[in-house]
């Protein structure tokens, strides 16, 4: 883990209002220095690691129907997160126009749970974006 690139993306999310609220990021800003996996797959064995999920959800956002995929960073924890241990995202966001039973067959690979919406609007999460017209989000997580 690069604990520096860690310090930027926790000082990041604080200026989004990561301490009082849940914030939204780009899959580059949460991959990026992060081999933590109970950042995003605590209840998972040792076959799916941080690499394996960043590859996947990179896969699904180049998919025609998608528009783009975010992470949904719950409250930051710590005032200084320890050594080896990654901001905790509860939620993969998807925005797209597929179908719940599509976004599941796309990320079966990642052993996510089913996926939940569609809805639309992301409630509760600062920086959540805009919809283009005719996308719905369609919200991802593991168990």
């Amino acid at each position: 883990m690069d604990e520096q690139l860690k310090s930027d993306f926790v000082r990041r999310a604080r200026g989004r209002g990561g301490d009082e609220a849940m914030v939204i990021c780009t899959l580059e800003e949460f991959f990026t220095g992060n081999d933590d996996p109970a950042s995003i797959i605590p209840n998972l064995g040792p076959e799916l690691d941080v690499a394996t999920v960043r590859t996947g959800l990179e896969r699904l956002r180049q998919h025609p129907s998608v528009h783009e995929v975010f992470l949904q960073l719950d409250h930051l924890e710590w005032d200084e997160y320890p050594e080896g241990e990654w901001p905790y995202s509860n939620e993969v966001g998807v925005v797209t126009t597929l179908s719940l039973a599509e976004v599941d067959d796309l990320t079966r690979e990642l052993q996510t749970d089913c996926a939940n919406g569609p809805y639309p609007t992301w409630d509760g999460a600062e920086g959540a974006p805009a919809l283009p017209p005719g996308y719905h989000f369609v919200s991802v997580s593991w168990g």
